[in-house]
């Protein structure tokens, strides 16, 4: 069965289907930070990143 990426290219949470929403920050020298949290039965993070994609591509290999 084919996962369905979403409009940023994420898959859903292996565990509730749901996708996820990418955060997005300032760092301590207002510089953009991103990561991808997620909260249903479980709780998901991706760990935070100054590129999008990094943290896009974290949460599409985990295991």
């Amino acid at each position: 069965m084919a996962r369905e990426l979403n409009e940023d290219s994420l898959l859903p949470c292996p565990f509730c289907g749901e996708y996820p929403t990418p955060k997005e920050e300032l760092d301590d020298n207002d510089s953009r930070i991103y990561a991808i949290e997620h909260e249903c039965n479980i709780y998901m993070t991706t760990g935070w990143d100054h590129d999008k994609r990094t943290v896009i591509d974290a949460w599409n290999r985990r295991t």
